[in-house]
């Protein structure tokens, strides 16, 4: 292994070629400006003289294979600490989170599926089940959900209060839905999303939820 560094003393044409890199087998020597001489072999150190002063190469062949590994080492930690600090865009890996409370009840709860690479700007849809508005849940509608994901879209899939004859009907189910926004919107920051603009999505009286909430 080779260290190469530049050395002032040469006495090459001022107007000469950029430099040639060669190893420090021979050198070629000016005398003035003249052509370089024949190549021949010195000792440990070796002079590159067929290029301007400001070209000049010092070659220092380093003799030991623990200096060739520490050279290799600092030149390795100097490259890594030049890094530019920047954070790449888009650089987020694909998720999916089951199970997250948006809200107090049992049935509050949905699957956040986020695809990779994304941002500020990805699509980000609020899937709706069906089930007639007392049965059924978000794992009826995961193909649905999947396929979105497959197509860069995020999806919260999510779970809703079912309708019953005493406390519970249209109003607090579309409270649901707006809960549920309302937790991606808070967790944007957190997931790297969008924090509005969400696209509602149902599945039968899923869509008849989504309408009501639009």
């Amino acid at each position: 292994m080779h260290f190469l560094t530049r050395t002032p003393e040469c006495q090459g044409g001022r107007n000469g070629p950029l430099p040639t890199w060669h190893w420090p087998e021979c050198v070629c020597r000016h005398d003035g400006n003249k052509q370089p001489t024949k190549p021949r072999r010195m000792d440990q150190n070796t002079y590159l003289t067929d290029t301007p002063a400001r070209y000049r190469l010092n070659v220092l062949t380093l003799l030991t294979p623990s200096a060739s590994y520490w050279l290799v080492m600092l030149a390795t930690l100097t490259l890594i600490g030049c890094g530019t600090g920047k954070t790449a865009i888009g650089r987020y890996n694909q998720q999916k989170i089951n199970d997250v409370a948006y809200g107090s009840h049992p049935r509050n709860v949905m699957d956040v599926y986020l695809p990779a690479n994304r941002t500020a700007q990805t699509p980000f849809a609020i899937l709706i089940h069906g089930g007639a508005w007392v049965k059924a849940g978000k794992e009826y509608v995961r193909d649905i959900q999947d396929t979105l994901l497959n197509h860069g879209i995020a999806v919260a899939s999510i779970n809703h209060r079912y309708a019953d004859t005493t406390a519970i009907h249209y109003p607090q189910m579309v409270a649901d839905v707006d809960q549920a926004m309302a937790y991606c919107r808070k967790h944007a920051a957190e997931w790297h999303t969008r924090p509005d603009g969400f696209v509602l999505i149902g599945a039968s009286s899923g869509g008849h939820l989504a309408l009501l909430t639009a």
